[in-house]
């Protein structure tokens, strides 16, 4: 539980020592709105950035399975080719 220090009632929610200016301060709508849009533009971004970085190693990765196939394929084709040779000649 938190422990508040309550004041006389009549003093309109005032600490001692604070003039009723030295409070927070509201912020306007407009500061409001151009923080959120601030945040969602940097949000934006951010998740942009991961995407293409998603992207990019997807794409990578893909690359490098066709090689990897195309590899494979041609060494089976290879190995048959070499293999059937050398029991024609013997």
């Amino acid at each position: 539980m938190h422990n508040y220090e309550f004041g006389p009632s009549s003093g309109g929610g005032q600490f001692e020592g604070q003039t009723p200016g030295d409070g927070p301060r509201e912020h306007s709508v407009l500061s409001l709105i151009i923080l959120v849009c601030g945040v969602a533009l940097a949000a934006a971004l951010g998740l942009g950035l991961v995407f293409w970085a998603l992207g990019l190693v997807f794409h990578v990765a893909g690359l490098l399975l066709r090689i990897a196939l195309v590899t494979a394929v041609v060494a089976l084709v290879w190995r048959r080719v070499v293999h059937g040779r050398s029991r024609r000649h013997m």
